[in-house]
């Protein structure tokens, strides 16, 4: 399993989450079938670094979001984040996974268990809180957008293409590749702070699972002919990591989570910079 790179923050947030998962999953699967449990499971828990997720519970603490109000749709948007993989053939980077039925299995069992996770709040959400993230779960569960980016670059690879971006160019088109998991995570944080102002969070978060993206595109063996290597000069490449960092970091300080930021950011930009160096 990939690790991104971590601060010691991130590292307990991560910790911390994974045994709540957990719970949850075997609270919610006690019904199911052993053989689709088993698919569930391994869907579930072998996988990528929990970026995502692991984000959203760092930054919750800023926006005075309590634990027992955050972890159930915390795992609901994490379910939803490995169906999504699953869904799209992006899971464990290389796109593979065991066998072809067990990933549909996976697929239609992670993504009602993501809604049932939401469901299991109890008192810890109010029924229109409730109902609010599942609309945000449902308009991410359809990943049109992502599948478009996929079907767009097999085409480009196909055909030798060949193009200079500009830095918004080539951010507008790779954000389209982010899991959609990023955007319902801000959005998420958005809607539990009761606080109108921080709607921003959504686009934000998408912003940050780009950072993700790139540096797990370094690491990956498939080359895709949108990478920044492929498309731009070392020069410019360090050019947008610089600046996409820059704005991300001035939007996180107006919205009262620049500390949080920082861990998260700090360490995939390094990792992008020594590798564009």
């Amino acid at each position: 399993m990939r690790r991104l790179p971590a601060s010691p923050s991130r590292t307990q947030s991560n910790n911390e989450f994974e045994p709540v998962l957990l719970e949850q999953f075997q609270a919610l699967t006690a019904h199911v079938s052993a053989e689709m449990r088993d698919s569930m499971h391994y869907a579930l828990f072998c996988t990528e670094d929990r970026y995502c997720v692991s984000a959203a519970w760092l930054v919750a603490p800023r926006l005075k979001i309590s634990t027992a109000r955050l972890k159930n749709a915390a795992c609901a948007v994490e379910t939803l984040r490995c169906s999504l993989a699953l869904k799209t053939g992006s899971n464990f980077g290389s796109g593979k996974y065991v066998e072809p039925a067990i990933a549909e299995a996976a697929v239609f069992g992670l993504m009602p268990l993501a809604f049932e996770m939401l469901l299991a709040a109890d008192s810890a959400l109010s029924d229109s809180e409730r109902c609010a993230l599942a609309r945000l779960l449902a308009r991410s569960a359809s990943p049109v957008e992502l599948l478009e980016a996929i079907h767009r670059e097999n085409k480009m690879s196909r055909d030798g293409y060949r193009h200079s971006f500009s830095h918004q160019e080539l951010q507008e088109v790779r954000l389209a590749k982010v899991s959609p998991a990023f955007q319902a995570a801000g959005e998420m944080l958005a809607l539990l702070s009761g606080d109108a102002s921080k709607a921003p969070l959504g686009p934000w978060f998408k912003k940050l699972g780009l950072f993700a993206f790139w540096v797990d595109e370094f690491e990956s063996e498939a080359r895709s002919p949108l990478a920044l290597r492929s498309v731009m000069s070392l020069p410019e490449s360090m050019d947008l990591v610089k600046s996409l960092e820059a704005e991300l970091l001035e939007r996180a300080r107006e919205l009262g989570i620049r500390d949080a930021a920082h861990e998260l950011i700090e360490p995939l930009a390094d990792v992008l910079k020594t590798r564009l160096q």
